[in-house]
């Protein structure tokens, strides 16, 4: 039943107002993490429902800046050159730009894939 009192929008304008990659909100709507309604199969979404939604998992990724890399779940080709290359911690690997890491020996377009793919999921992005 849709709540007459409250405002939804369209992903892409949320994905704007929330200063959210719109591939992170739909990864959360397909795996049904936050609130959403469906109208001619389109997203919408209640934007203080999906704030508070968000900010009860901020607690639990507080700290996921000091993990190490290994933690996350990359395959190992991934992590071994991260650490060869001394990026240990995530705050390591954010600090990192697309092209920092494209210039690592074995670390190609599919791991840069890999690797947003990841931290998208932490709401985390490279440099």
């Amino acid at each position: 039943m849709i709540e007459t009192n409250k405002i939804y929008n369209k992903v892409d304008d949320s994905s704007k107002l929330l200063g959210l990659p719109k591939e992170f909100l739909l990864e959360k709507i397909q795996s049904k993490q936050i609130p959403f309604l469906t109208i001619d199969k389109t997203y919408y979404l209640d934007i203080e429902a999906v704030r508070n939604t968000l900010n009860q998992f901020s607690h639990i990724n507080s700290n996921v800046l000091e993990w190490k890399v290994g933690r996350l779940d990359f395959n190992a080709r991934i992590i071994y050159c991260l650490k060869r290359a001394n990026i240990i911690t995530v705050e390591d690997l954010i600090s990192q730009s697309r092209y920092d890491l494209l210039r690592l020996r074995n670390f190609g377009a599919s791991s840069i894939r890999e690797v947003e793919h990841v931290l998208l999921n932490y709401n985390l992005t490279l440099s």
